[in-house]
């Protein structure tokens, strides 16, 4: 539950926007806890976000931007965490092309008179796309880096990074079939990888 209010910037052929939004943070009391929370909130902070993006003119498809996330965490039997995540992204939409690319900073600071330190999660990912009638297929490569002694959520992700091919289906407008592919890399030099096969549903 919330309020979000977004409007044009005046920036002539730039084309900038603005989003500001206020809700319910997510939920962090445990790992097990499901992250949306609608009518409920776990603490009485209120989460905050503001989004600035440009779709120039001069550059059809294009559209880049960044945004800033505050939150209170509250997991059970630890201190609060300060929680702030940086975004910036950048997306390419052509005549059957598409490029996305995205990397973020979670910055995880404890509360507390003696608290731990401050954890900083990186992450990007970038993906490229070409589409023949029905069928895309695509080329992704991201990482993520979070430390095992994290003070929430992070204790199983660690560092993370490979590439992943896949393949779409457009059924229709609204139902898509995804083949994919993972190869992920880990800190000690272990890897895995996984098939996926997932229906898309869009409305």
């Amino acid at each position: 539950m919330g309020a979000s209010l977004s409007g044009r910037i005046p920036s002539g052929r730039l084309g900038l926007h603005y989003i500001a939004e206020v809700g319910n943070g997510r939920a962090s009391s445990s790992p097990q806890s499901e992250p949306v929370q609608n009518e409920v909130d776990e603490n009485s902070h209120k989460a905050f976000n503001f989004q600035v993006f440009a779709r120039p003119e001069t550059l059809p498809g294009l559209q880049t931007g960044f945004s800033v996330y505050r939150d209170l965490l509250t997991p059970i039997g630890q201190p609060s965490v300060n929680e702030t995540i940086l975004d910036y992204y950048f997306v390419y939409k052509g005549h059957n092309y598409q490029w996305l690319n995205e990397a973020l900073l979670v910055r995880q600071a404890p509360r507390g008179p003696s608290p731990s330190p401050t954890v900083n999660i990186p992450g990007f990912y970038t993906q490229i796309s070409k589409r023949f009638g029905a069928f895309t297929p695509y080329f992704r490569y991201q990482y993520v880096n979070a430390p095992l002694n994290g003070p929430v959520f992070y204790t199983n992700v660690g560092l993370q990074y490979g590439p992943s091919v896949g393949l779409r289906y457009d059924l229709s407008d609204f139902v898509a079939w995804k083949l994919q592919y993972d190869y992920n890399s880990l800190k000690n030099g272990q890897s895995y990888q996984t098939v996926t096969l997932q229906a898309c549903f869009t409305f």
